[in-house]
């Protein structure tokens, strides 16, 4: 495979297993009807909160510290601004020294998905955006962005979905009005993946990603062509947590486990990725207090120690967080944030 199909696979890859993490904890934009139904859910309790408590304005501050634990600086990180329907709408950003960095905008439709996001640095100038369209189902059908210049796309895309709300076919469009790329993606009928397609230019077939699963170092394929294979699987342990297994076999022939643990409540509570050779290459952990709320946050990696760090979080009597530790791999506290709101 060479360098052009290999960017070109990993940008498959990314699309093929974002859907996953978005159905299941709603870190992004919802992909499908699944997804779209529980990201409502959360996002009505999220802006019932917001109103109930009457929150209008939050300011995030940063006490940061030295090796010898004095107290550098305390400074603002952040200001939030939310509408009287319990969105956020202006989030202003600040560098460590609480100097203006960039201003973001955020525009929503009725049920609360939003549908557009606008960055400014702070003299004013536009940095990047996007907006979306959607469908009568709430499902997004058209994305445009844009880089520098508002008036200008960048690049869009365009989704198609089945009857079932799945998205069946992406299309992404460059500032020309050229397709550069296209993801066509095939069910089993209970609605999980079957096999994606990525195309470039011209419609030419690049990669292939099939959802079968193979023994461990099996492959069903020639170990030089464009396929790969995915796999989910999903089992219980004896304390009712789900340990969801994603195995993604590269064209190459080496194997990449995600594996992740839920609780009985839904909750991630461990996730860690292994590489090939069956070393625990990342891990997350993370732990909840009795409201369902992340109380501790731990990140690991043996390639990228300087990288690992913890976070503990805590709460106000309304379930908002309001403090925040940051410690590094040595245990040495970098910083605390905690919230005014008002």
């Amino acid at each position: 495979m060479n360098r052009k199909k290999a960017i070109l696979f990993v940008f498959v890859l990314l699309f093929a297993t974002a859907t996953y993490s978005q159905d299941k904890y709603n870190w992004f934009t919802p992909a499908n009807a699944k997804a779209l139904k529980l990201y409502i859910e959360k996002r009505a309790k999220h802006r019932d909160s917001i109103i109930k408590n009457n929150i209008r304005n939050v300011t995030t501050y940063q006490k940061q510290y030295d090796k010898k634990g004095n107290v550098l600086r305390n400074v603002v990180i952040s200001e939030e601004t939310y509408d009287n329907k319990g969105d956020l709408v202006v989030k202003s950003f600040y560098d460590y020294k609480g100097q203006p960095k960039h201003t973001c905008y955020y525009t929503y439709n009725e049920i609360g998905l939003q549908t557009g996001f606008k960055k400014i640095d702070k003299k004013g100038k536009f940095i990047s955006g996007w907006e979306c369209t959607v469908n009568a189902n709430n499902l997004i059908e058209k994305n445009v962005h844009y880089s520098k210049n508002e008036k200008k796309v960048s690049w869009s895309e365009t989704i198609t979905y089945n009857d079932s709300g799945l998205p069946t076919k992406n299309i992404y469009i460059n500032k020309n009005g050229k397709i550069f790329s296209s993801i066509e993606t095939e069910y089993h009928a209970d609605g999980s993946k079957k096999e994606v397609r990525n195309y470039g230019k011209k419609g030419k077939l690049i990669s292939v990603v099939k959802y079968d699963c193979l023994a461990v170092g099996v492959m069903s394929n020639s170990k030089n062509s464009d396929t790969a294979a995915s796999c989910t699987k999903s089992t219980y342990d004896a304390d009712s947590n789900q340990i969801i297994t994603h195995e993604f076999l590269y064209p190459n022939g080496k194997m990449w486990r995600n594996i992740s643990i839920i609780n009985k409540h839904g909750k991630l509570i461990e996730w860690k990725s292994i590489n090939p050779k069956g070393e625990e290459a990342y891990k997350e952990t993370h732990t909840y207090n009795n409201e369902g709320l992340e109380v501790s946050h731990t990140y690991s990696s043996k390639k990228y120690k300087p990288y690992n760090y913890r976070l503990e979080h805590e709460y106000n009597e309304n379930g908002h967080k309001t403090f925040t530790k940051r410690y590094n791999r040595k245990n040495r506290l970098l910083y605390e944030s905690y919230q005014l709101i008002h």
